[in-house]
């Protein structure tokens, strides 16, 4: 019985989505079929297009016009930028529907592109160049953007080539914590789960949970509890 519930809890994934990321032979498609693979492979790059482009505008605006142009500024702390405070604080929001994330990878992808003029960059896509930004120094950004376009590199590629590449120095994939990063963390954990209708949900759902569900939840909050404690004093120094 407990079996068939937390089978119901953990659908699936798409068959397609499966044999894509397992590199598995495509299937054989009919006439008709491949030419419908045509047309959603050209909406798709005019769409990719189109939203690399928005995605760059808005980049170079941020860095142009809150930033004054400066590259360095752009990508250190700017928790003492009041215009950029104040976007991410609408970030999410009806003023300006779009995600933090989103923000943060236009400027940064507008400062690397002033920063690092080689064509091997610059002729990256939007999130090739966002995988890569976890290389953080300029000159290795440069050289793992001229493997990912010598070999042309897919995002699952690329990723995994970075992740050799921070394993070679014998770390993980680097974090860049500033002060707004790390209150943007928090207060998306704490808004995703505050609130009288999560609890209430959370209540209901215990009433269902088989007894070892209901102690895995159990034990995952008291670690998130364990965590927020070590920042905090390590906040408070």
């Amino acid at each position: 019985m407990a079996t068939s519930k937390k089978a119901r809890t953990r659908p699936l994934r798409p068959t397609a989505l499966v044999h894509a990321q397992h590199r598995e032979p495509p299937v054989k498609l009919t006439t008709r079929e491949h030419a419908l693979l045509d047309e959603g492979l050209e909406r798709g790059r005019s769409f990719a297009r189109k939203t690399e482009d928005e995605l760059a505008s808005f980049g170079a605006w941020l860095l142009g016009s809150v930033f004054g142009g400066d590259a360095r500024e752009a990508l250190d702390d700017k928790s003492k930028n009041p215009v950029w405070m104040a976007l991410l604080d609408r970030a999410g929001g009806p003023t300006l529907p779009v995600t933090r994330n989103v923000l943060y990878m236009a400027l940064k992808i507008a400062a690397y592109d002033r920063r690092i003029p080689a064509q091997s960059w610059q002729g990256l896509d939007a999130a090739r160049k966002t995988l890569l930004f976890p290389l953080v120094d300029d000159g290795r950004l440069r050289s793992a953007a001229k493997h990912v376009s010598d070999f042309n590199l897919t995002q699952a590629a690329t990723k995994e080539y970075v992740t050799s590449l921070l394993g070679e120095d014998g770390k993980a994939r680097q974090v860049r914590l500033t002060p707004s990063g790390l209150v943007s963390r928090v207060k998306k954990l704490r808004e995703s789960l505050d609130g009288a209708g999560i609890v209430r949900h959370a209540a209901a759902l215990g009433h269902e949970m088989e007894p070892g569900d209901r102690r895995e939840v159990a034990a995952e909050i008291a670690r998130l509890r364990d965590v927020l404690d070590r920042l905090s004093k390590a906040i408070r120094g």
